[in-house]
C-alpha cells in the first residue's frame, strides 16, 4: 500500500492526506471472496470520533498520520481494509479553516482532483459533483496502470472526508469474462462509496 500526501495550493493553507493503494500486479482471474463481492453480507462500521458510518466487507485497520501544512500540523485519520478483491479506505483530515467557506468549494475540489491525477499519473474516466447531508463533494473514477480508483471527497466544515476503493486490473478467459469482472468490481465499489453517511448529532 502506498500513501500519498496531497497539499492544496498555498492560498488555502490546507493539507490533506489521501490514502490510496496499489495491490500487486494485475491478476489473471479475480479472487472474489463471497463476503467481499456480496455487499448484502457487509457490516456497518461506525466511527464516533470521525462522525461517519459506512458498510465494509470486514473490520478495517485504523491509521493516523501527522500532516505538515503552512497553518501547522494536522492529523489524518483513516481506516483501511485490504481484501483479495479490493482495498477500501475511509477517513478524514481536520484542518483549521472551514473548507466550505475558505473559498468556493469548486476550487478546493478541483485542486484535490488535479493533485490526485498528477500524483498517480492517472486518467480521469469520470467526474461528478456529489453531496452528503447537504455538504459539497466530488466523485472521481481514475484509471491507473494496475487498476481503477473510485473516490469520493466531501467538504464538511473543517474536515475533508475521503472515501476510496481500489480494484486491480483483471483479465478473464474471454472478453466477456473480463467485462463481467469489471462490472462486478464497479458494483462492489459503488456499494462501498454510496454507503458512506454522516452521523446525526
Amino acid at each position: 500500500m502506498k500513501h500519498l500526501l496531497i497539499k492544496l495550493p498555498p492560498s488555502f493553507a490546507v493539507a490533506c492526506l489521501l490514502v490510496i493503494a496499489a495491490i500487486g500486479n494485475a491478476q489473471k482471474s479475480p479472487p472474489a471472496p463471497a463476503a467481499d463481492f456480496d455487499p448484502a453480507q457487509w457490516k456497518e462500521f461506525v466511527s464516533k470520533e470521525g462522525g461517519f458510518k459506512i458498510k465494509m466487507p470486514g473490520v478495517p485497520t485504523a491509521v493516523t498520520q501527522p500532516v505538515e501544512s503552512k497553518s501547522g500540523t494536522v492529523v489524518a485519520h483513516f481506516h483501511s481494509l485490504i481484501t483479495k478483491g479490493a482495498e477500501y479506505v475511509v477517513g478524514y483530515t481536520e484542518v483549521s479553516q472551514n473548507l466550505e467557506t475558505v473559498q468556493p468549494s469548486k476550487g478546493t475540489l478541483d485542486a484535490i482532483r488535479d493533485r490526485t491525477l498528477a500524483k498517480e499519473n492517472g486518467k480521469l474516466l469520470s467526474e461528478q459533483d456529489v453531496s452528503v447531508a447537504g455538504h459539497p463533494g466530488r466523485a472521481l473514477v481514475i484509471e491507473v496502470s494496475d487498476g481503477v480508483f473510485r473516490d469520493k471527497y466531501f467538504l464538511v466544515a473543517n474536515r475533508l472526508y475521503t472515501v476510496t476503493v481500489f480494484t486491480p486490473a483483471t483479465n478473464g478467459q474471454s472478453d466477456g469474462d473480463t467485462a463481467r469482472i469489471r462490472r462486478a468490481q464497479e458494483t462492489v465499489a459503488n456499494a462501498f462509496l454510496d454507503s458512506f453517511s454522516l452521523l446525526t448529532k
